[in-house]
């Protein structure tokens, strides 16, 4: 899978940084999982920042615009962000650790 930063955008109200990132993989499209670790990897990132808005599959293609929120402090993205995001988002980890 690789990954490739179209738009980076800073939004000071909402203390965030708004990422689109164009996916390109070979076999199957990568889960939210698989995506948000290895963005979270080659970026440098905070794990509990991040969150993976939505992913966008193009059709007949091995393409995927995935929209992303990295946040300042976990603090604001509870505060910002609905229930059902985070839960999509940290839900996978935790599962994970069980």
């Amino acid at each position: 899978m690789k990954l490739k930063i179209t738009e980076d955008k800073e939004n000071p109200l909402l203390e965030r940084r708004e990422l689109t990132v164009k996916i390109t993989y070979e076999k199957s499209p990568p889960t939210r999982k698989d995506f948000r670790s290895k963005l979270i990897a080659e970026l440098n990132l905070d794990k509990d920042t991040v969150i993976v808005d939505k992913m966008e599959q193009k059709f007949g293609t091995r393409e995927m615009v995935a929209f992303v929120k990295v946040y300042k402090t976990k603090e604001r993205m509870l505060e910002i962000e609905d229930e059902s995001k985070i839960k999509k988002n940290f839900e996978e980890e935790k599962e994970e650790s069980s």
